[in-house]
């Protein structure tokens, strides 16, 4: 089975929107912005807080992206962590608001590979909230979100170099004006965004497309890098140019649920947990992939190692992150629609005969 053109991972080939089924994404409808990044999402919001309401404490969950926790705490100085565990979605009930003390707060919630459904609070001095749906994008939590303001970052569902959103959800409190931004950007930030990340992160993806030889997956690996550590030390939020707005905007009206909820569908009618792991499941909606639970670090990386040699190419969400409870590690296996009948196959066929 030769799938190194495709390569079962978290990084996209070239593909024709055309090919992936419509949608009609009705829910962001009444105000929202494309951002070329997620964090840039979120920076915007944040910064239209600050200078239109103050802001005490930035709250982030003490589980969350490496590479956001970092580039945010690059940004701001009052940033702050809540505990909550990230794999019971039962947890999502339970958050301690009362030590949200302060409606100048910012509490950041996470949903969590699509499982997670907040309860809000209704009344009091509640916090400003904004949900980050990067990694449950269209999800029903995405649907039904009830925060002040959600993202997400569209590049880890859509097959595009670069996309970020902002709405409004219907039942948010409080509304910014995406027409407007309180800084301006210079021209060469711009020129230069689009040289060290759009593009190399493009060209890494057409290549990808055409893969035969290793030669071939160094240099796209290489550019899709390089493109990635400029992101990490940009700060400013960047202006989308109409050329590439155009290109999310596209992709942006697909459904990407129809293939993860068909193809998880048939892997939990096959698979169950197993030692050394735990499925993560979702009854009530369709989560981001298929996510293994694992109490060891050493059973984890067994498993990444052997199907690394069966070509299937887990991401590791998130790595570095210091949590009290059971399960410490969680792997994703992609199941999105990249991948037919037969692949999923594959990739089941391979866990059973790891667990035997």
């Amino acid at each position: 089975m030769n799938k190194d053109y495709i390569g079962f991972g978290s990084f996209f080939h070239t593909v024709d929107e055309k090919d992936i089924k419509e949608i009609n994404l009705g829910f962001y409808k009444e105000a929202y912005k494309i951002f070329y990044t997620g964090r840039h999402a979120i920076r915007f919001i944040l910064d239209e807080l600050i200078v239109k309401h103050g802001v005490r404490k930035i709250w982030l969950p003490n589980y969350y992206c490496q590479h956001v926790t970092a580039w945010m705490m690059s940004v701001y100085d009052n940033i702050f962590f809540y505990d909550i565990n990230p794999f019971d979605p039962k947890n999502s009930c339970n958050l301690e608001w009362n030590s949200f003390d302060d409606k100048r707060d910012v509490v950041l919630l996470n949903n969590f590979f699509g499982v997670y459904q907040y309860e809000l609070p209704t009344q009091g001095n509640r916090p400003f909230i904004i949900e980050d749906h990067s990694h449950g994008w269209g999800s029903l939590a995405c649907f039904e979100s009830k925060a002040d303001f959600c993202v997400s970052s569209l590049r880890k569902t859509l097959p595009i170099p670069l996309g970020g959103i902002a709405w409004v959800p219907k039942n948010s409190r409080s509304i910014i004006d995406f027409d407007e931004s309180n800084k301006s950007v210079a021209y060469q930030q711009i020129n230069d965004f689009e040289n060290f990340a759009w593009k190399p992160i493009e060209k890494a993806m057409e290549l990808k497309s055409r893969c035969n030889d290793e030669s071939i997956k160094s240099q796209y690996l290489e550019m899709f890098s390089n493109g990635e550590e400029y992101l990490h030390n940009q700060f400013e939020v960047i202006p989308v140019k109409m050329n590439h707005l155009d290109v999310v905007e596209r992709f942006l009206k697909r459904d990407y649920m129809f293939y993860k909820a068909k193809n998880l569908r048939q892997v939990q009618s096959e698979l169950c947990s197993s030692k050394p792991y735990k499925l993560l499941r979702n009854d009530k909606g369709t989560g981001f992939g298929l996510e293994l639970l694992f109490v060891e670090r050493e059973d984890f990386d067994r498993l990444k190692k052997y199907l690394i040699s069966k070509k299937i190419y887990p991401s590791e969400l998130w790595p570095n992150n210091k949590i009290n409870t059971k399960y410490k590690y969680l792997m994703n296996i992609h199941v999105d629609f990249r991948y037919n009948h037969e692949d999923i196959n594959y990739i089941v066929d391979s866990l059973k005969k790891y667990q035997n």
